[in-house]
């Protein structure tokens, strides 16, 4: 099943949990959370046979009707009066319009056994496309209380392997107590302050190359990475300029 049949088996299916547009939390629970009973097969998620109970698929079965309205479930099926039944559909779309309009509580990445994390060579494109749609909204969900400094980094840097994009390097900090001469300090905390926003500067073209990737902008796309290129090297220059002036 490709992704966008995957979502919507979703929104079919749990309602109460996704709503029926909520799209950040079926990515969430798909790509981020874990024991989610999803696994890879042949470049697809593909949920486990386990967590489909036959009975659901039965009655699914036996009363499509229920599965195509959204808004019903087994349980409203089975009350005995009509009144019941308004009255448990009605309370059914309360919830389903809470799922669509509340935030997603992301569930908080681990590199280990979030399956995002975990995808095949042979990944399908659509499928690769939802990992980088997933880094992209919680990159843009940073105010988000359920998304930490750690997850955003992670994400720009899967975004890095998944883009092609060569990570940029590191230096290492001076203490507040090395002894620097002041020309030295102020030549330094200089070429820190550049480093910065370099890799500021850096992070917002990874994402907007995301966002062009997504689009197929073939034409943004070849015009980010020339970008983001020049902006490495210039990173690199910087960063070596810093270790200079430390190593002094």
């Amino acid at each position: 099943m490709n992704l966008e049949d995957t979502i919507k088996d979703k929104f079919n299916r749990f309602p109460v949990l996704y709503g029926t547009s909520n799209r950040k939390k079926v990515l969430d629970s798909l790509f981020v959370t874990i024991g989610n009973g999803y696994y890879w097969d042949k470049g697809e998620l593909v949920e486990s046979p386990i967590s489909i109970k036959s009975e659901d698929k039965a009655f699914y079965k036996k009363e499509p009707y229920f599965k195509s309205n959204l808004l019903l479930y087994k349980d409203i099926y089975k009350l005995s009066t009509t009144q019941a039944k308004i009255k448990a559909v009605a309370n059914y779309k309360k919830l389903i319009k809470e799922a669509d309009e509340t935030p997603v509580d992301w569930y908080g990445l681990d590199p280990e056994h979030s399956l995002m994390f975990e995808y095949p060579e042979d990944i399908k494109p659509d499928w690769l496309n939802g990992i980088i749609e997933t880094c992209i909204s919680i990159i843009e969900d940073v105010d988000n209380k359920t998304v930490t400094k750690r997850d955003v980094q992670l994400c720009f840097t899967l975004l890095e392997c998944i883009l092609k994009i060569k990570r940029l390097p590191s230096y290492t900090k001076l203490s507040k107590t090395t002894s620097f001469s002041v020309v030295q300090r102020t030549e330094y905390n200089k070429k820190v302050k550049e480093r910065n926003n370099l890799l500021k500067s850096h992070k917002e073209l990874v994402l907007l190359l995301a966002k062009s990737t997504l689009t197929d902008d073939s034409a943004q796309i070849t015009r980010l990475r020339t970008l983001i290129a020049s902006n490495s090297l210039l990173f690199i220059k910087i960063v070596d300029d810093i270790n200079i002036v430390k190593d002094t």
